[in-house]
């Protein structure tokens, strides 16, 4: 026994003298198989005391099992991480001995600590911020102390106070199961554990069958040319080649070159040693670089840099020249070293950088990163197996040995040489012949042994090593596939692995690449596992080199990659397949790896390689995909990947050898040269003077000459602008030079910082500027690209994705520049005058080019890399975060999550957003930005906010913020946007002096793209996924004023407030985009640059001159014309082509005309017309006194000639003079259309005939002398590029403008029937159906002109012509678009413009809904296909909308206008002084309407709290006349008075409409303190009955519209509805209503219900009283036989019993819902009991179903109900349960207590379900009893029984409930009574179906009734403990002895016979059974009876 005291410490053992396992799992608890567990007895002798350790280990590793203050806790430290867990409120009991132990499973990081053998805890927590790598390891396990170091006598209080005995540790896990193993264990002892093995396996591979090490040889070849790479240096010699008698096996000294470059001299002597290897051949390279304050040295041996120095000021040597250098003599004439052999001397006339030094090697980059960075490395390089004797002893030297057959001529047939993927070397293919095969060596020797080819227990054959599983590993080779089997695998590496043949038998663990057809696959399998992973051939060519990889540990499973890109493939799930051991220890190329060589020549599944390979790399760890990448040589950019030339990071600089091959080739010096250095070993920097070539191209080919480019020429560069101080232009990017007279092109950087792009060809040169606002941002990383376009190479500057070009200077050169002749390089920066000023330079991390392929405007995101989302935002931003792709890697703003989660974007993208947990330590920082407008809107003017997020609804708190930059509080400027609990999005921006909010609905659980526009000078604008969503029901904006200032918050956050940790909210993000403009701008926030959007152009004549500006101010834009002008177009234009325009034309002019002279017609533009085929463009003054212009466009195209006129009155947008518009014609062959400012006013399908002959000038003539006019942009398209679909193209098009307003545009296709001209798209034709041509052309309708003209057309057709059904569905489809988008402004004196929209509309609407029409249009609106009543919410949301726009508070619009009636009204604090008058009726108002008695007045506590904060309120109302014959009669169930007893009823509106909306939040709408009160004037009076003078003949309802009602089929969505809402009073002439919310009020009538009518009602409720009575008896008497009688307690009758109780209690809720329905608490637990148990007794019986199908087709009959009974009372309770989160007021509505709209069906649903699915199963059942799958056949005959009753319940149950769904739906009566009956007599089924035609049951209840016991004999007891214990051998075969045989004598002994079986056997045994005291004539009545019955049985069996 161990006593605890201040000076005891019990050495339990020294890890010293331990196992190695024991040692390794204690020392690194990561490094366990398993886990740890251990236990103490201890005895407290102090109650509370401070921390007290009973077990651990020495230093901070391992483990410590401790008690603190009322706890219990474990922690448990590794090298990498830590588990810790306490049981809180642990005490300590003295006097008792307690049983403490704990474990812990390294796979899940569970810990669980026991107290008395319990669990009380079951926890894990990680941390992996504390990593122990420096701690000493543990070196023993000590008891009763804390030990942070060998201790010889610790302190008092780390010591423990208690007794304590049997301390015990195991390495595993200990399961609960074996708890017994805590006590079991009295000394301390290490035991690994050994997993037991269901099936004896060999544990141990037999020996290989062939000792292959006796016919290898290693494979190398000697080469006898020079090394390639050294060839590409500027100076090469080796041995034999200029260096006289200089030989690799000769020693040479003072051996002279002459004639060497000459260089400047050294300046001063540097002094390196090194202390080299004697007889071994060394490589030795010197940098010497003069870049940097003082010149250094750097000296490389074999590559890796040894040491450097700097500059020793104090020796100088004369700068004189030798020009010569002389190998062999030291320096100063010292002594000649004797014995030294040297070859290869190399020269670069340039300093290497650091990466660049496997040149000193002759290597590939990639291949000198193999060499020393991966684990092994094997070659068919011969310039590095020629090395590998010399190298292989050196450190971190991979490369080993690749084996192959050393036979003769396996040259020949089996493996030949072919040129590698760099064309530098010659390596080794395979061809498809059993000798061509290689295997991968351990060492490097010239001949191997068997143990340099055998991997027995390496990771290479299994990676089941415990190391392999924690580590993983990953592999990758260089391939080039020349054909794959169609049918048979192909293995490129194998270790053992079959890859996808799961079946074969000669599957091993290991590791596998392979062919299988034409997809490419690896594989990888360890002990139990198998991870594949194949791709088809599209991801890879045949002929073509690409490099296959993989990578792998337990954890994460397997990832693939194809030439290092990652593209997210991956396997995590493992096919499960055994192998004990590794069958194959050999690792292969080219073949399955099998010691039987006979598989190899013949093999059905398999079938030798055919390909060539070099670089097999193999690490001995999992890669992460940039690791990965790394490790290739690939950017892992599968947007790049297509790109025709992609050079970045080392490789800008470290020219690869294929592009120096090529350029040394066409004698093009390539690579750096001047002033060119890394930068952070991964961007090149590049300042004035230093270029770099990136690729050399032959003289003819393209890009070096254009005109041989037959797609468009695309540059592209990811730079960093770090300094621009020179004052020169900066070069970025060129093909040539643009001072010589050769074709090239190019991109400067101007002194101002702007962007410039040049171009020349043959005949021409272009120059292209960017806007003034446009410059290059300093540090920061920026996309820069050059678009030369495919039909006439015009550049265009691309800037992050942004056409940013704004001005074309064309300039003829009369055949100056000419085609080169010369090769040329793409080159970045240039070379200057070395004495210019030095002050610019620049990062570069990637320059692309495509020029063979063409890419279309869908993929301009490749030209960035990044993927089409990130794109969209990236090109609009001004600051951007993201959290993947290859902006995350570039970006000055990054974000970094704190407690966060990596998890996929909205496109799949692998941790392509951070999740924040919902917890206020789990969030995001958007780092940098303090800066921005979010922080601080004082200095912006507006802003979009973009939030690309996947946000999870708040539950519990009110308000979860996502983002928040301070603005949450009053008086702290920021923005803050918020989620709250009832699916709303609110968001608050505060600036100095004012502050707006937002709120609108946000119900969103998937990824969403959130925007908020905040405008300082308006309010804010939110819009979900392109959705305005502020414009939704219940939205609402509000600003008000206030004092604000900066807060002291750091940084803005996602996922939480940035100043308290409450109101977190849980979502992931993956983009974060904002765009402002600065306070003072001139421009207005768009979604877009304002760019040049002229694109697919023939021809662009920007027009400019000195002094005048254009259109968009711009200076020197525009060219005034005072006279006739003319100006040369080209023959390129199609007009003065010899075959005209076939196809048609379009022409764009940008025109201000400032004055007109005449007032006849002046020429604006004539081309050709009217003496030749073209054009003519007019104008005149409309009057002499007038500023406004017409328009005349004629012109004549293909022998048709038209004309048409822009400016009548009848087009809204008119021209003025000295105003700019964009005038457009587009031409085809059935239309001419006019635009005006890109937007198609005026279009015409009349032609006549003329025949004109084309133009033979290609002149136009602009101008005229009788006009002033300035013109811009010029620009002429030979085929119309309009796409009358897409009209915001076509504006950007036309105008050249990207800032196009996407909402304010319409579609303008042209139907040819029209037999006049359009007019903003409606045809002037009475003739021509225009509304269902504006239906069909999806316009929007939000400028007001266009809405007035539609509405026009409506009001005048519906007038002209009546109305159809199609003319009603296309109209209310056009008014839904204009209630949705129409967008009108106050002119800010008067609201005419408002009323004048609404008066259309109102004409719209009302000619719709007239009277007249309803009988045409009632069968319709009956069946649901029409549905005026959707209209009265939007109406309500434009009615706000434009109260909005009043220009003073106390104002308002109020009118009427036909069926409608409009009042809206701005409400403040000074006109609120009595309750409101929402109607506001007018004189007008009473005369069309009869002096209407209607009032409505609004409560002055809803307005009061905003008002008197300043708030204005907006409230809009409409009331509708006379359209209740075009409404819905439709109404919820507790609306209708009788529709249980009379189904014919007819519902009518007898009143007006009555609409209101206001802007207050609808929170404080919804349920009104002071409630609304309306008193509404009825249009049939309601006279009194005769009957009964006290009440109307009619019965009224107070209701209104309720959207959210589902009222079936009939009518969609939407019903009338009394909720909320009370009749004070009526008479005969009105009904006064009031409701405590604001919405579409109504009065309903209906005829009152009269007594003979009623009797349906009382006979209802009778039957539901009385049968309902009597199902309830039979459930009682049914649950009281199944109780009593033990022999019923087998599992089915289990279910049963279940089952009857749970449609006891809910048969007894729906019994009573009459009593119910008057409380509200007591009517929503009814409702609750009945959906439950209603919903468990349908499960129940899906249970016994499932129970009877284990029985009959699986031969199960017992350990079912474990599992059955608690799933089918859970999914009752979770279904219950949602519901209830979800929406709790929907219980308990109506009068019958049920569900509330759409949440029926939670209720009928599983009902429904649960029951089809039991008749389902039951059938599937009944057809398997022929063949069941137990055979005893007295068990089979049970089962047939039973599966009959259940066969039967099961339809009868669902029955009842089917008939609900109509019973729900449509009200009518013969259904109700059905559903009645069925449903009341449910209890009778249960007793029926389970219990009267079951005879156990009957004979049970005869025993009970006759009040005793009567000897029933059962066919067979199904109850568990007999059958499963004693006879289980006979139920699953036919084996049962009969009754004969027992009688013979020859049966079973009475041990052998089954104890379930109960029948008397004959002869033997007798029936001993008492007489019951009531006898019973029926089949249990007497003994015989009972007898004869039992032998028949047994007969039958």
């Amino acid at each position: 026994m161990f006593a605890g005291s201040a000076d005891t410490c019990l050495l339990l053992g020294s890890l010293a003298n331990d196992a190695p396992y024991g040692r390794l799992c204690f020392q690194q608890p990561e490094m366990c198989d398993y886990g740890l567990s251990a236990s103490v007895w201890v005895n407290f002798t102090l109650e509370n005391y401070a921390k007290e350790v009973l077990l651990a280990t020495t230093t901070v590793k391992a483990f410590q099992f401790y008690t603190d203050v009322g706890k219990l806790c474990l922690t448990v430290i590794g090298a990498k991480g830590r588990w810790h867990s306490c049981v809180d409120e642990f005490q300590r009991k003295c006097g008792f001995w307690r049983l403490l132990g704990f474990t812990w499973e390294r796979s899940t990081g569970i810990i669980r600590i026991y107290i008395d053998s319990s669990v009380t805890t079951f926890y894990y927590m990680s941390t992996y911020s504390e990593p122990n790598s420096l701690a000493q390891p543990a070196t023993e396990v000590r008891m009763g102390c804390e030990i942070s170091v060998a201790v010889t006598r610790p302190a008092s209080s780390s010591h423990l106070h208690a007794q304590a005995i049997h301390p015990a540790l195991w390495l595993w896990p200990i399961h609960e199961e074996n708890l017994i193993l805590l006590t079991g264990a009295l000394v301390y002892k290490l035991i690994k554990y050994q997993p037991v093995v269901s099936t004896p396996q060999p544990t141990s591979p037999s020996a290989p069958s062939f000792a292959y090490s006796t016919i290898l040889k290693r494979f190398t070849y000697a080469t006898t040319g020079p090394n390639p790479y050294y060839e590409m240096a500027d100076f090469y010699l080796r041995a034999g080649v200029g260096m006289g008698a200089l030989a690799p096996e000769t020693a040479s000294s003072n051996v002279t070159v002459t004639n060497l470059q000459r260089g400047d001299a050294m300046e001063a002597v540097f002094l390196i040693q090194n202390n080299l290897a004697s007889l071994q051949w060394t490589n030795i390279g010197l940098i010497y670089d003069q870049r940097g304050l003082a010149p250094s040295l750097t000296l490389y041996v074999n590559g890796v840099q040894c040491g450097a120095t700097a500059s020793d000021a104090s020796t100088t040597i004369a700068a004189t020249f030798n020009e010569s250098i002389t190998i062999g003599s030291a320096v100063g004439g010292g002594p000649t070293p004797a014995g030294v052999v040297l070859n290869h001397l190399v020269f670069w006339f340039r300093p290497l950088e650091d990466f660049e030094s496997h040149r000193f090697l002759g290597y590939t980059r990639d291949q000198f990163r193999y060499v020393h960075n991966a684990t092994l490395y094997w070659s068919t390089d011969p310039e590095i197996t020629g090395d590998s004797l010399i190298l292989k002893d050196t450190k971190n030297y991979s490369l080993k040995s690749l084996y192959y057959f050393n036979f003769r001529n396996v040259f020949d047939s089996a493996i030949t040489l072919e040129i590698d993927r760099f064309n530098k070397s010659m390596i080794a293919r395979l061809n498809s012949n059993w000798l061509g095969q290689f295997f991968l060596g351990s060492d490097i020797q010239l001949r191997p042994t068997e143990n340099s080819i055998s991997w027995s227990g390496k990771c290479i054959t299994d990676p089941y090593q415990r190391d392999c599983q924690i580590s993983g590993l990953t592999v990758h080779a260089w391939v080039n596939i020349k054909s794959v089997n169609p049918s048979k695998m192909q293995f490129i590496l194998n270790s053992g692995d079959f890859g996808e043949s799961r079946s074969s038998a000669f599957d091993s663990r290991g590791i596998s690449i392979f062919t299988t057809g034409n997809l490419l696959g690896a594989s990888i399998s360890i002990d139990r596992q198998d991870w594949t992973i194949v791709i088809d051939a599209n991801r890879f060519g045949l002929n073509e080199w690409f490099n296959v990889g993989f990578t792998w540990n337990l954890q994460q499973g397997m990832r693939f990659f194809l030439n290092g890109t990652d593209y997210g493939i991956r396997n995590l799930q493992p096919d499960i397949s055994y192998k004990a051991y590794d069958k194959h220890i050999r690792a292969v190329v080219g073949r399955f790896d099998n010691d039987q060589n006979s598989t190899w020549k013949d093999n059905p599944d398999w079938f030798m390689g055919n390909f060539s390979f070099t670089d097999i790399v193999f690490y001995d760890r999992w890669m992460t995909p940039e690791e990965f990448a790394m490790s290739v040589g690939s950017l892992n950019n599968r947007y790049y990947i297509d790109s025709d030339l992609i050079s970045w990071g080392q490789a800008i600089i470290d020219t690869e050898f294929l592009l120096l091959k090529q350029a040394k080739l066409l004698s093009t010096p390539i690579g750096p040269v001047g002033n060119v250095s890394s930068y952070e070993a991964k961007f090149s920097k590049i300042g004035t003077n230093g270029q770099v070539g990136i690729k050399a191209f032959r003289a003819e080919e393209c890009p070096r000459r254009l005109s041989s480019c037959r797609k468009q020429v695309i540059v592209t560069l990811w730079m960093k602008l770090l300094s621009k101080d020179s004052g020169a232009d900066l070069t970025i990017i060129s093909m040539g030079n643009e001072a010589d007279p050769f074709e090239g092109f190019g991109m400067n950087i101007s002194a101002d910082g702007s962007l410039a792009a040049w171009v020349k060809l043959a005949g021409w040169t272009a120059k292209m500027v960017t806007k003034s606002n446009v410059k290059m941002r300093l540090n920061r990383w920026s996309n820069v690209a050059l678009l030369l376009s495919k039909d006439n190479f015009f550049p265009t500057i691309i800037l992050n994705g942004t056409n940013v070009s704004i001005s074309l200077e064309y300039r003829e050169s009369g055949g100056t520049f000419r085609d080169s002749t010369a090769a040329g390089a793409l080159t970045v920066g240039k070379l200057v005058d070395p004495s210019a000023a030095l002050g610019d330079s620049f990062l570069l991390f990637i320059v692309a080019a495509w020029y063979k392929e063409l890419l279309t405007s869908s993929q301009s995101n490749l030209v960035l890399g990044i993927q089409s989302s990130q794109y969209d935002l990236l090109r609009l931003a001004d600051d951007y975060w993201t959290v993947a792709g290859l902006w995350s890697k570039l970006q000055p703003k990054s974000l970094h999550g704190v407690n966060t989660d990596f998890g996929p974007d909205k496109y799949g993208t692998e941790n392509g957003a951070l999740c924040t947990l919902g917890t206020g330590g789990s969030y995001v920082i958007m780092e940098n930005s303090q800066d921005s407008c979010l922080y601080n809107t004082s200095n912006c003017k507006s802003y979009i906010l973009t939030l690309v997020m996947k946000p999870t609804m708040p539950k519990t708190e009110d308000t979860a913020y996502l983002f928040s930059t301070g603005g949450q509080n009053p008086g702290s400027i920021g923005t803050a946007v918020a989620l709250t609990r009832d699916a709303f999005v609110q968001v608050t921006v505060r600036s100095p002096n004012r502050t707006c909010t937002a709120s609108a609905p946000f119900n969103y659980s998937t990824w969403v793209s959130l925007q908020v526009f905040w405008y300082a000078s308006a309010s804010i604008l939110l819009k979900a996924d392109d959705y305005i969503i502020t414009y939704f029901e219940n939205a609402s904006t509000l600003c008000w004023n206030e004092d604000n200032d900066i807060g002291n918050y750091t940084a803005g956050l996602l996922g939480r407030p940035n100043d308290k940790s409450k109101n977190a909210a849980a979502a992931c993000f993956s983009d974060i985009m904002l765009k402002y403009l600065p306070l003072g701008s001139a421009d207005e926030l768009s979604t877009d640059l304002d760019a040049n959007c002229y694109d697919r152009q023939t021809i662009h004549v920007p027009m400019h001159s000195a002094g005048n500006s254009n259109h968009a101010n711009k200076a020197n834009r525009s060219r005034r014309f005072v006279a006739a002008e003319s100006v040369d177009l080209g023959t390129e234009v199609c007009l003065f082509s010899g075959s005209g325009c076939p196809k048609g034309f379009t022409i764009s002019l940008w025109l201000q005309i400032q004055s007109i002279g005449t007032e006849e017609y002046v020429d604006v533009l004539r081309a050709g017309y009217p003496s030749n085929q073209g054009l003519r463009i007019r104008a005149k003054k409309k009057s002499a006194s007038s500023n406004i212009v017409k328009i005349s466009v004629e012109l004549s195209i293909a022998g048709k000639l038209s004309q048409v006129t822009l400016g009548d009155s009848s087009i809204e947008q008119q021209i003025h003079t000295r105003s700019w518009f964009n005038l457009a014609v587009s031409v085809t062959k059935a239309v001419v259309e006019l635009y005006l400012n890109g937007v198609q006013v005026v279009a015409s399908t009349q032609f006549s005939s003329e025949n004109l002959a084309p133009s033979t000038v290609s002149n136009a003539v602009l101008g005229s002398p009788s006009a002033v006019m300035l013109m811009s942009d010029l620009v002429f398209w030979n085929e119309p590029p309009i796409d009358c679909l897409d009209p915001p193209k076509n504006k950007k098009l036309l105008t050249g403008n990207c800032a196009t307003e996407l909402d304010s545009l319409l579609t303008t296709c042209i139907v040819g029937s029209c037999q006049s001209v359009y007019i903003y798209g409606i045809c002037q034709d009475d003739k021509f159906d225009n509304i269902a041509s504006i239906a069909n052309s999806s316009r929007r309708f939000s400028v007001q002109s266009e809405a007035d003209s539609a509405c026009e057309v409506i009001a005048g057709t519906a007038d002209a012509k009546g109305t159809s059904v199609e003319f009603a569905q296309s109209a209310f489809d056009i008014l839904s678009r204009i209630t949705a988008n129409l967008k009108v402004k106050s002119d800010g004196t008067s609201n005419e413009s408002l009323a004048t929209s609404l008066r259309s509309f109102s004409r719209a609407f009302s000619a719709v809904m007239q009277k007249k029409f309803a009988d045409q249009l009632r069968p319709q609106i009956n069946s649901g296909k029409l549905n005026p009543a959707a209209m009265l919410g939007p109406i309500e949301s434009l009615a706000l909308r434009l109260a909005g726009q009043l220009p003073t508070a106390c104002s308002s619009v109020t009118f009427t206008q036909g069926l409608m009636h409009w009042s809206t009204q701005l409400i403040s604090s000074s006109c609120i002084d009595r309750p409101v008058d929402a109607l506001r009726y007018t004189e007008q108002t009473h005369s069309l309407w009869m002096q209407s008695t209607d009032t409505v007045l609004l409560p002055i506590s809803l307005f009061t709290s905003l008002t008197q904060a300043g708030t204005e309120v907006k409230v809009a109302c409409v009331v509708y006349n006379q359209v209740s014959d075009l409404l819905p009669n439709v109404a919820t169930n507790e609306t209708v008075l009788s529709s249980a007893t009379n189904g014919s009823i007819v519902l009518v509106v007898n009143s007006r409409v009555v609409s209101i909306k206001t802007s207050i939040p609808v929170a404080m709408t919804r349920k009104m303190e002071q409630p609304v009160n309306l008193t509404l004037q009825l249009f049939v009076p309601n006279i009194k009955s005769q009957i009964n003078k006290e009440e109307m003949q009619l019965e009224t309802r107070c209701v209104f519209w309720d959207p959210r009602k589902a009222s079936g089929s009939a009518f969609g969505r939407g019903m009338w509805s009394t909720e909320g809402c009370v009749k004070l009073y009526e008479d005969e002439k009105s009904v006064t209503c009031s409701c405590n919310h604001l919405t579409s009020f109504a009065v309903l009538m209906q005829p009152a219900p009269e007594y003979d009518n009623n009797i349906h009602e009382i006979i209802l409720a009778y039957l539901k009283y009385i049968l309902t009575g009597i199902s309830l008896l039979c459930l009682i008497f049914f649950i009281i036989i199944v109780a009593r009688d033990k022999k019923l307690h087998n599992e089915l009758y289990i279910l049963y019993l279940n089952l009857a109780g749970a449609i006891f209690i809910g048969q007894l809720s729906f019994l009573l819902t009459g009593i119910a329905k008057q409380s509200d608490e007591f009517c929503k637990a009814v409702s609750i009991v009945m959906h439950l148990f209603f919903v468990a007794g349908l499960a129940m019986l899906l249970a016994a179903s499932i129970w009877l199908f284990h029985a009959v087709v699986k031969g199960v009959i017992i350990g079912r109900l474990k599992w059955l009974l608690p799933i089918a009372w859970i999914l009752p309770v979770v279904i219950v349960a949602v519901v209830a989160g979800v929406n709790f007021q929907s219980f308990g509505y109506g009068p019958q207590c049920w569900l509330d709209g759409i949440y029926i069906w939670s209720f009928l649903g599983p009902l429904l379900l649960f029951g089809l699915l039991s008749i389902l199963v039951t059938l599937i059942v009944l057809c398997n009893l022929s063949q069941q799958a137990i055979k005893r056949r007295d068990i089979q005959t049970e089962l047939k029984h039973q599966s009959h009753e259940c066969a039967l319940l099961a339809p009868l149950l669902t029955a009842a409930w089917l008939f609900a769904v109509p019973q729900t739906l449509w009200y009518t009566l013969p259904v109700q009574y059905v559903f009645v009956i069925l449903n009341a007599c449910q209890g009778f089924f249960v007793l029926l179906c389970l219990g009267l035609l079951n005879w156990e049951f009957r004979g049970a209840a005869i025993a009970m009734l006759c009040c005793g016991t009567v000897n029933r004999h059962t066919r067979v007891d199904l109850n568990s403990s007999n059958v499963s214990v004693v006879g289980i051998q006979d139920i699953m075969r036919d084996n049962t002895t009969g009754y004969d045989q027992w009688t013979a004598g020859d049966g079973p002994s009475s041990a052998e016979v089954p104890v379930y079986h109960n029948f008397p056997r004959p002869g033997r045994d007798e029936v001993s059974t008492p007489t019951p005291k009531c006898e019973n004539e029926g089949n249990y009545g007497s003994r015989r009876k009972l007898r004869d019955s039992t032998k028949s049985v047994a007969k039958k069996n």
